[in-house]
């Protein structure tokens, strides 16, 4: 995978993010995984879409890289790709679709152009295409969610659990009462999103962690970054992705030490439409 960052960094770099709303390269019901989803402790970097229909461009811009017309001994793991500059520095990369020569000529691009159809290739498991944008000012992978136009979302974040884990790596599941020694602690949450009835579980925008009524911790899921030669993701502070993902599926939300007495955590999480969910949990410490 870091080779793989390696190969699109090298291919998309020169030119912040302007905030201009883009469109969906492909209906926004097929999509099956959002950006920032933990997939076995490595961050989703895109959108990941179900489908058999073609692929479009998400807006104007200049086609930069077409793998059809690279010639390479190696199978690359995006399969047949394609980059688009839409200057300021904002690419979009589609990948892992069925090879098409009919966009192989293409040079420039308007929104919503054909650049190619789903299908299967690269390391994908399944019909279907994925999607990214990387910054090339900035340097980072954003949240295509925060550019494109909402998708209609009734339906709030789930928690599915949170837990405690102990320095010796041992989990407490967190019950409406529970017991537990003093001492320190990382807040692991379990947390998605539905936007319809197929309860397709997506990932929030935002998990935020308060511990009697004080915010301990958030993790946003919008940008993705390189510091010091680390992926990192931003919670109060810029942290390791290593230590966020590790927990698979769920999320490394804070750290907090918990002395003798009563407490109260509370876990909130929000969707990009601004629904939210939150669960609250009593703590004895012996």
């Amino acid at each position: 995978m870091k080779k793989l960052l390696i190969v699109l960094f090298l291919c998309v770099t020169t030119v912040g993010i302007t905030m201009w709303a883009l469109e969906w390269p492909a209906a926004p019901t097929q999509l099956i995984t959002t950006f920032g989803a933990n997939e076995r402790g490595f961050p989703h970097l895109g959108i990941s879409f179900d489908t058999s229909n073609d692929i479009l461009s998400s807006g104007n811009g200049e086609l930069i890289f077409n793998s059809e017309t690279k010639l390479s001994r190696f199978i690359s793991p995006l399969g047949t790709w394609k980059a688009i500059d839409h200057g300021e520095g904002l690419i979009s990369i589609y990948s892992r679709f069925a090879p098409d020569n009919d966009s192989a000529a293409l040079t420039t691009v308007q929104s919503g152009t054909v650049i190619g159809s789903a299908g299967r290739s690269g390391w994908s498991q399944r019909q279907g295409f994925h999607f990214s944008l990387y910054d090339r000012k900035g340097r980072h992978w954003s949240n295509p969610s925060l550019l494109l136009p909402p998708v209609a979302d009734t339906q709030a974040p789930i928690i599915q659990s949170v837990r405690l884990r102990n320095q010796a790596g041992t989990f407490f599941e967190l019950l409406p009462m529970r017991r537990i020694p003093q001492g320190s602690y990382a807040i692991v949450v379990n947390a998605s999103d539905t936007v319809d009835q197929n309860t397709r579980l997506l990932t929030p925008i935002s998990i935020r962690c308060f511990v009697n009524g004080t915010e301990i911790g958030v993790l946003t899921f919008e940008t993705i970054f390189e510091q010091d030669g680390i992926l990192m993701i931003q919670q109060h502070v810029p942290t390791p992705l290593a230590t966020v993902y590790a927990p698979f599926p769920s999320f490394e939300i804070a750290q907090y030490r918990f002395d003798r007495g009563l407490a109260t955590i509370e876990v909130l999480a929000r969707d990009m439409q601004g629904g939210t969910r939150n669960v609250t949990f009593t703590v004895i410490i012996e």
